[in-house]
């Protein structure tokens, strides 16, 4: 099967999506801190699973290649320190017009000169950049038209907080999956 170009190419399984699906999903993974897919306390396992139902969903390190990307890339945590190669994906992220959600991020990031937020900025020569607030987000505006939206909260959509994709939400974790997709539809 491997021979035939149509199911070799990585490509076109990134860019196929079913009709169904909402868009494309890019959770940006640091493979050696393996949040999203841990099903730890602070994991993201539940949620992924939860995104994967509506969104064509990936977990990677890098965009899908230099002329395709996701419609909307996802940071667990705009504090992380990840390596400056996923820093420059997720620029190159942007300057294709696509939009950034960074989960678990309170304004305060834009003073951590170490956080991926503050990095991304300082690439685009953003010092002091424009924040907005709109439905409840935090909003900063790229040059091109991207922007980075701003999910405050600690560890809202860890695994503690979203129950198992085979158990039935409780009230409370109903309204952290709505507060989730939400953040996701209003970002993209």
């Amino acid at each position: 099967m491997l021979q035939d170009e149509t199911v070799a190419d990585v490509n076109a399984y990134h860019t196929w999506k079913p009709d169904w699906l909402g868009g494309s999903l890019w959770m940006v993974e640091d493979f050696d801190r393996k949040e999203i897919g841990s099903d730890g306390e602070h994991g993201l396992y539940n949620a992924w699973v939860l995104l994967n139902r509506s969104y064509w969903t990936f977990a990677h390190d890098q965009r899908f290649s230099e002329e395709t990307t996701a419609d909307l890339a996802v940071l667990v945590d705009g504090y992380t320190v990840y390596p400056d190669e996923i820093v420059e994906e997720l620029v190159a992220h942007l300057r294709l017009g696509k939009n950034l959600l960074s989960l678990h991020t309170d304004r305060d990031v834009l003073e951590i000169e170490s956080s991926m937020i503050r990095r991304i900025l300082d690439l685009f020569g953003l010092d002091k950049p424009v924040m907005k607030e709109e439905n409840g987000f935090a909003v900063i505006s790229i040059p091109g038209g991207s922007s980075i939206t701003l999910h405050e909260g600690s560890w809202l959509f860890s695994n503690l907080r979203i129950p198992l994709p085979t158990v039935a939400p409780k009230e409370d974790e109903t309204e952290t999956i709505q507060m989730l997709l939400k953040a996701i539809e209003f970002a993209r």
